[in-house]
C-alpha cells in the first residue's frame, strides 16, 4: 500500500485535477475532481470533503479520517459502527477492509451524495453488514428503534460550516443514548474560532458526563473529540502506548503518534489521562 501521505504533494484544487462531475443541490454545489492517482469531492468551496486513492480505495487519504479512526484505541472491537455524514464513504471502505465482521451503517441526508459515492468513490454495495440510511443524522440518533452502536462517527457539514444544531446538547444526548455501554462518539470539528469550539465542546460535555478527550491535526484546524458512554478501562499513558503498539500491526494507522497527540492536548496526572467533563475533571 502506498504511503498515506503521498497526497500531500497533490494539489486538491481545480487546477490540480479535472472536473468529472458537478451538480447543484440546495445549499451545496457538489463537484468531483480527479487526477491520475486520486479522486476528491468538494462542496463548492476549497475544503476537500472526501478523497480516495484510485488504486487503493480502502486507504484513508485525508489526515482527519485517520485521526477519527484512531478511536479504535478506545473501542478496538466494534460490532456495529455508524458513520453520520457519508461523504465519499472513506470510513466505510476502511471498516469493510480491516474490520470485515463489523456492521457499518452510513447515514447521509442527500441522495445525490450517496449516488456519487457509489459511482465515483467505490462505495460498497449494501449487504447484511452494510446499510445506507438516507435521513437526517438527528433523526437517526433520536430513534431508539435503530438500536445501538459501539462507535459513532460524526462528520457532518453544511457547506463549509458545522450545522447550528451541533451547538446544542440535544443531538449529543441522543448520540449517547444510541451508544453501547462501552461505546465511543467521535466528532470531527472544523470550528470558526476558539469561542465556537468552546460552545460545541460544552454541548458535548453536558451530554457525556463520563468525559471526553480532544486531539488535533498537525497543520490543520480540525479538532477531533472523543466522548465516552462510560470511562474507558485504560487511560494510563503506559497502557495506551502498549495498546497502540499492538494495534499498529493490524491497521495502517499511527496509533503511537495518536497517543502522543492525546498527551499534548489533554490534562494528565501521575501518568494518567484525565477525562474532561462539564465543569470538572474526572480521572
Amino acid at each position: 500500500m502506498k504511503t498515506p501521505d503521498k497526497w500531500l504533494n497533490t494539489p486538491f484544487t481545480k487546477e490540480g485535477g479535472r472536473s468529472v462531475w458537478a451538480l447543484g443541490i440546495p445549499g451545496h454545489r457538489l463537484e468531483v475532481l480527479e487526477n491520475e492517482e486520486f479522486r476528491w469531492l468538494q462542496f463548492g468551496n476549497p475544503i476537500v470533503q472526501s478523497a480516495v486513492c484510485r488504486e487503493h480505495p480502502a486507504q484513508l487519504v485525508l489526515p482527519y479520517t485517520r485521526r477519527m479512526m484512531c478511536a479504535l484505541l478506545f473501542q478496538p472491537e466494534p460490532r456495529r459502527v455508524w458513520s453520520l455524514g457519508l461523504g465519499g464513504g472513506a470510513l466505510v471502505r476502511f471498516i469493510q477492509q480491516f474490520l470485515p465482521d463489523t456492521r457499518v451503517d452510513g447515514v447521509e441526508l442527500h441522495g445525490e451524495v450517496i449516488r456519487l459515492a457509489q459511482r465515483f468513490f467505490y462505495l460498497p454495495l449494501e449487504s447484511p453488514l452494510f446499510h445506507i440510511y438516507q435521513t437526517d443524522a438527528r433523526l437517526m440518533v433520536a430513534d431508539p428503534e435503530n438500536g445501538v452502536a459501539d462507535l459513532i462517527f460524526v462528520d457532518v457539514f453544511h457547506g463549509k460550516q458545522l450545522p447550528d444544531w451541533m451547538e446544542q446538547s440535544e443531538f449529543f444526548e441522543h448520540c449517547r443514548e444510541r451508544l453501547s455501554l462501552n461505546g465511543v462518539l467521535c466528532v470531527n470539528l472544523l470550528v470558526r474560532d476558539a469561542e465556537h469550539f468552546a460552545t460545541i465542546l460544552q454541548a458535548i460535555r453536558r451530554a457525556f458526563s463520563a468525559g471526553s478527550l480532544c486531539a488535533t491535526l498537525e497543520n490543520y484546524t480540525n479538532i477531533v473529540v472523543y466522548a465516552f458512554r462510560q470511562p474507558p478501562p485504560e487511560l494510563s499513558l503506559k497502557g495506551l502506548r502498549q495498546r497502540a503498539h499492538e494495534l499498529r500491526g493490524g491497521y495502517p494507522l499511527d496509533f503511537p503518534a495518536f497517543v502522543k497527540n492525546l498527551n499534548r492536548n489533554n490534562l494528565s496526572q501521575d501518568g494518567q489521562l484525565l477525562l474532561r467533563t462539564n465543569g470538572n475533571i474526572k480521572g
